[in-house]
């Protein structure tokens, strides 16, 4: 089915606020920022002028599409639901976002159900299904093209420049923190065989518990399970981190096709310059692209505090980037472990 041929409220998706980005880039504080002015349904939201608040933790869609397979509890109310979400077309996506709503009443995180509802025709029961509330949604996939969603609220956001920090602050917040693997139900996406090797390879790390083997057993997954040998070191995780992450071209970001379709070069937001507070222009595109203003003092602690976690380590975000920065910084997360 074409994707013009869903809608989210019925005429077009003027009522979803969107933000894609790369891990570590402060999507989920835009995010959480537009859930509160633009007063989205289906997700936890805090008063910004609260010091003590945190980040949201779901968009109003689970924040399914910030994470690389569905929860075993949507499973059974998804489409496609076995195939890792970074494979998911934007159709796929769209169907899923008015699937995960239609049978919202029913999606409970504490079931086991595995028994899948009755929807032999996805896309018939997505295109009449009809959200009529704000909501907003989070993303990681800079390959889909977005922006075929008719009037919808969205921007991006990707470390364009002065990358290695954002990289940085992904493995502070995110790859060395602990997961819970077994509500995220790692060990059925992987197959038993896969995770008991991989909790023999980890051992010295107490077992498969961080986010970052998590990222690097799904990277090599496929190899795994064709006999092919797999490299599943944190060491060659790091090296990968950096490469792929530290400066993504927004040349990469933007869909070159001579159409109505392609992305403006300022609807890419550079994520030193929203996480860190070394500029003030992605207050200026996120009010052109969302309709939101937003003043600085709802996110000049939050760049603080982000600046003040690398400096702690060693790193000063608002200095000049110089050739060697990305391999110190780089150089630091290699030893981690030391």
């Amino acid at each position: 089915m074409d994707y013009t041929q869903i809608t989210l409220n019925g005429t077009d998706w003027s009522n979803l606020y969107h933000v894609d980005y790369n891990p570590g880039s402060g999507g989920e504080k835009l995010a959480e920022i537009l859930a509160i002015k633009g007063e989205c349904s289906h997700c936890k939201r805090a008063d910004l002028l609260n010091a003590n608040h945190k980040y949201i933790y779901d968009d109003s869609f689970y924040s399914t599409y910030c994470t690389p397979y569905f929860q075993p509890w949507l499973k059974p109310y998804t489409y496609k639901s076995r195939i890792p979400l970074d494979r998911h077309t934007l159709v796929d996506m769209v169907i899923n976002l008015k699937l995960i709503d239609k049978f919202r009443d029913k999606i409970d995180p504490l079931s086991n159900e595995t028994i899948h509802v009755d929807k032999t025709d996805y896309t018939k029961i997505a295109a009449g299904h009809i959200v009529k509330d704000n909501v907003v949604l989070r993303t990681h996939n800079r390959k889909r093209e977005y922006q075929r969603l008719k009037n919808a609220k969205s921007i991006r956001i990707y470390p364009i420049r002065a990358g290695n920090h954002i990289v940085a602050r992904m493995f502070l917040r995110r790859w060395l923190v602990e997961m819970d693997v077994k509500s995220w139900g790692l060990r059925e996406v992987l197959g038993d065989k896969y995770m008991d090797y991989a909790e023999n390879y980890y051992k010295d790390y107490g077992g498969v518990k961080y986010q970052w083997q998590q990222e690097r057993l799904l990277h090599q997954q496929e190899r795994f399970y064709s006999d092919i040998p797999v490299d599943l070191s944190y060491q060659t995780f790091v090296i990968q981190a950096f490469n792929d992450n530290s400066d993504i071209r927004a040349k990469d970001v933007i869909n070159h096709e001579a159409d109505d379709y392609a992305i403006p070069i300022d609807n890419i937001i550079n994520a030193t310059e929203w996480v860190f507070g070394t500029a003030t222009r992605p207050l200026r595109q996120i009010y052109k692209y969302t309709g939101v203003h937003i003043e600085e003092k709802y996110i000049k602690d939050w760049q603080e505090e982000n600046s003040n976690e690398l400096i702690n380590i060693g790193f000063d975000p608002k200095t000049h980037d110089n050739p060697y920065s990305t391999m110190d910084t780089m150089k630091y997360f290699l030893k981690y472990y030391d």
